[in-house]
């Protein structure tokens, strides 16, 4: 999701919500099969902001809000 976001960036192309690219992206980032909380949330973020960015800002709420809910202790457990 990342090198899509930067490719239609460097291209100066808007991000299209229907490019099958960023739907099979979305589909992947919004199931990560990792265990580790910093994989999840960094999955929730992007997810949020390519939401964000295609201009379904309800969608982006949603992902901002679960990643918000699910880690608002994360941050913090790896400076302790």
């Amino acid at each position: 999701m990342r090198n899509y976001l930067a490719q239609q960036s460097a291209n100066k192309k808007p991000i299209e919500p229907n490019d099958p690219a960023l739907q099979e992206a979305s589909r992947i980032w919004r199931r990560p099969k990792s265990d580790d909380p910093a994989v999840a949330a960094d999955a929730l973020f992007y997810l949020g902001v390519t939401r964000e960015a295609s201009k379904d800002y309800e969608g982006a709420l949603k992902a901002y809000k679960e990643g918000a809910d699910k880690f608002k202790n994360a941050a913090f457990k790896g400076a302790l």
